[in-house]
């Protein structure tokens, strides 16, 4: 899929493939991510997850509660 303005989905999206977005991006709600999940900023990643792990380059706000078991 190609699009030179503005996509709006009104339900699922499934991608049997890579997803990339080159651009800003914003995503209101829940974030799932079955796999592998890397924010980047012009290709610095800002955020990563894989197999379990989280890590972040950069500060780390949380806005509402937190928490942390060892």
């Amino acid at each position: 899929m190609t699009a030179a303005g503005e996509v709006v989905v009104g339900g699922d999206l499934d991608t049997t493939g890579i997803l990339r977005v080159h651009g800003e991006s914003r995503f209101v709600g829940k974030v799932n991510a079955n796999g592998h999940l890397s924010v980047r900023n012009e290709g610095v990643w800002i955020m990563h997850t894989n197999d379990g792990k989280v890590s972040i380059a950069g500060d780390l706000r949380v806005h509402g509660a937190f928490r942390a078991d060892s």
